[in-house]
């Protein structure tokens, strides 16, 4: 009997020893140095847990059960309906250094959950259906923090934890993960420190207050913009603007509604997936679409990358959304294109920054200054959550506030525009206005003017009628004079051999003396001959004279013969000064010629040159009359006025001497002629004037107004050359012909 009692209490030493060596070697110390995070220990990711997969919680002595730590578990270990479940156990032993300190638990995850503290049921969420009750999820993930005083778990103490856990796979997001994986294994049993709910409501104060205000922010932005574009649709950056504001307020409004309206109310796991969905599309869209507001407010010329960087950036957070690569960043894709596109874009754009578009930049500027203070400035510890969220507060308003900014001076500078313009354009009227007063006065003036003139044209057409029929007079008397030429040069003829033969015949009775006769014979015989001499030197001049009359008289033929210009100019000249000889005895005037010797003959037509030259040559002694008759009647006035005071006559006159110069000069590609006078002058108002037909300076019955107008067409027309004038008044005038070699 005492052998057998020996035996028992052997096997209970041995029993216990293993019991206790077992329970020594799974404990789980929990200490300060555990916190993370936020003041938070994830019991879940330390070692000593031993894990039995199932519905029973029989211990067991430990047979069945693995050691698995819970942030291991995943969708593998479901059975064929999609559902894991299983229990987990461990020691823990609280260290001393928790004396003062009371910990805090709580749960945060879809998975359904029952908490056992030496066997005691602390705390559930969902329903495992431990208590008979069928299965149902954790519906109050993102509720306020409600956390559990762990009383009994004092400093130095050593606790049994039994962990019931009941999960499904995240259908329809991901098939692959259990719906306790998206907020994180380590979240699903969390101990924290009483300081931890003080820092749950700071967050919570501060968080709402800058979601509300920058929400606010953003619909009073999106209402403007709207507004504006609808009172101007042509103007395509509000309505990107819009775009842009309003997607933005929508982002944001639908992460408050998802994390702060539903409180207290369950938010089931199919809820929270529309959610996400909407915040992450709405999202990847937002930061994309930031790009392309950029590239089109600088015109950019590869703006259509940034318009199909939208595009693939919805596409890929839709792929990533239902995969299981960072289900909770899935803007990742975005962050990492999004800078680089951006600073491209302003950077290649940088010479048509400005200070309208320059706000925008800044707006961008700003955002990343205000990203960075957070770390830099430890703004994101703990119990810093009021410089954390104002500076996220900042952070986020900065870019749609540098809109409004941008909009505000681009319209100050269009209305600017608009002012200048309207009053560039009253500016514009009003000279309008003037000038067409000015215009309507000076049409007045020359309708007046032309009336005037249209008076004048009348009579000039009256009196150039009776010119014209002057001509055509003088033209019957040229013809006429060149049928009585013709009959004159037979009989002069005549005249000129018989006085010849006179002179040839008296040549031949030699010496006077030897003859015979007397002395008076002898004086009769010589005035014969000199009388003689002079019939056949008069009959040679009247020859000439009657040569002349048939050449001016005869029609010009239009064609051009080599002429000797220094021979037609000489002959014209005395033509003309011999014919107002004879039409005024009382005319004189003295005319000079300076040839070029070296002009050879030119290609011209004579006749309508030598009428061109007779032309000029005419107007230099009418001009040179006419200031002799001036000159005459002045000295006439100064010698009564110089008697008159006692001072002796012709004392102080000058003596005017007309001069008419005809000058030839060889050029090499072209001959001159030059009519020069020192007569009147032409005025300066009228010498454009003078080589209009029908304009004459001439007195009324002295000229038709043609010559010049038919002696220009002759020397441009005919001949391809210039003819000019230079006059100073009072002076003289020059006539300069031009006429090319190969004319």
């Amino acid at each position: 009997m005492r052998r057998i009692i020996k035996i028992f209490l052997l096997l209970t030493l041995l029993l216990s020893a293993n019991i206790f060596y077992v329970r020594a070697q799974d404990t789980i110390t929990l200490s300060p140095k555990d916190y993370e995070d936020i003041e938070e220990i994830y019991p879940g990711k330390k070692q000593g847990w031993l894990f039995k997969q199932g519905s029973d919680s029989t211990w067991n002595n430990g047979i069945s059960w693995k050691k698995i730590k819970p942030v291991d578990i995943n969708a593998n270990m479901c059975d064929s309906n999609g559902v894991f479940e299983g229990w987990f156990r461990a020691y823990i032993k609280i260290d001393s250094s928790f004396r003062e300190t009371k910990l805090f638990t709580f749960f945060g995850s879809f998975a359904a959950q029952d908490l056992f503290i030496d066997g005691k049921l602390i705390l559930s969420s969902g329903n495992t259906g431990y208590n008979g009750k069928p299965y149902q999820e954790n519906g109050k993930t993102f509720q306020k923090v409600q956390t559990v005083l762990l009383s009994q778990f004092s400093a130095g103490s050593v606790h049994t934890i039994t962990w019931h856990i009941k999960d499904t796979k995240a259908i329809p997001l991901n098939g692959n993960i259990l719906k306790g994986q998206l907020a994180g294994l380590q979240n699903l049993f969390e101990i924290v420190s009483p300081n931890f709910n003080e820092w749950a409501t700071l967050k919570d104060y501060f968080g709402t207050r800058a979601l509300v205000t920058s929400n606010s922010i953003l619909f009073v932005l999106f209402i403007l913009f709207f507004l504006l574009w609808r009172l101007n649709n042509t103007e395509k950056n509000l309505l990107r603007f819009t775009i842009f504001t309003g997607v933005y307020f929508l982002g944001v409004t639908n992460g408050y509604v998802f994390r702060s309206i539903w409180y207290p109310v369950e938010l089931t796991y199919f809820k929270s997936v529309i959610f996400l969905f909407v915040e992450n599309i709405l999202f990847s869209f937002l930061l994309s679409y930031t790009c392309v507001l950029v590239a089109k407010l600088f015109d950019h010329k590869y703006s259509f990358i940034a318009s199909w960087f939208v595009l693939i950036s919805v596409i890929v957070g839709l792929i990533q959304f239902f995969t299981p690569l960072q289900i909770l960043s899935l803007a990742y894709p975005q962050f990492l294109v999004l800078p680089i596109l951006l600073f491209y874009y302003i950077l290649t754009s940088w010479k048509k920054i400005n200070k309208t578009n320059g706000i925008i930049v800044g707006g961008i500027i700003a955002v990343l200054f205000f990203q960075l203070l957070i770390p830099i400035t430890g703004a994101n510890g703990v119990y810093r959550y009021k410089s954390f969220f104002t500076l996220l507060f900042l952070s986020s308003i900065s870019f749609p506030v540098s809109l409004m900014v941008y909009v505000a001076v681009r319209f100050k500078t269009i209305l600017t525009e608009v002012q200048i313009n309207a009053n560039t354009i009253v500016q514009l009227s009003e000279e309008k206005r003037i000038q067409a007063e000015n215009q309507q006065k000076i049409l007045e003036e020359e309708v007046a003017k032309q009336t005037v003139e249209l008076r004048n044209s009348l009579s000039e057409l009256k009196s150039t009628q009776s010119q014209l029929i002057q001509s055509e007079k003088m033209a019957s008397l040229g013809e006429l004079t060149a049928g009585i030429a013709h009959e004159i040069q037979n009989p002069l003829n005549f005249v000129n051999n018989f006085s010849e033969l006179n002179n040839e015949l008296l040549q031949e009775l030699g010496p006077l003396d030897k003859l015979g006769v007397t002395a008076d014979q002898q004086d009769i015989l010589k005035d014969l001959q000199s009388n003689s001499e002079k019939i056949n030197h008069h009959g040679q001049r009247a020859a000439a004279i009657v040569k002349g009359m048939l050449q001016h008289s005869r029609t010009s033929s239009g064609q051009k013969e080599p002429t000797d210009i220094n021979a037609l100019c000489d002959e014209y000249l005395r033509l003309a000064y011999h014919g107002l000889r004879a039409k005024d005895k009382n005319f004189n005037a003295e005319f000079k010629t300076e040839f070029d010797e070296t002009i050879p003959k030119v290609n011209i037509v004579p006749q309508d040159m030598g009428r061109v030259v007779l032309n000029l040559i005419n107007n230099a002694f009418f001009a040179v009359g006419e200031r002799g008759k001036e000159e005459a009647i002045s000295h006439k006035v100064e010698a009564i006025s110089s008697e008159e005071k006692g001072i002796p006559s012709g004392l102080q006159l000058t003596p005017y001497s007309p001069t008419v110069t005809v000058s030839t000069k060889n050029l090499g590609n072209k001959i001159e002629i030059h009519v020069s006078d020192n007569g009147t002058g032409i005025p300066s108002e009228i010498k454009e004037k003078i080589f209009q037909p029908f304009f004459t300076t001439k007195p009324t019955g002295q000229g038709t107004g043609l010559g010049l107008s038919l002696a220009y067409d002759i020397v441009t027309k005919v001949h391809g050359g210039k003819l000019t004038v230079e006059s100073d008044q009072g002076k003289g005038t020059t006539f300069k012909i031009e006429i090319p070699m190969s004319s």
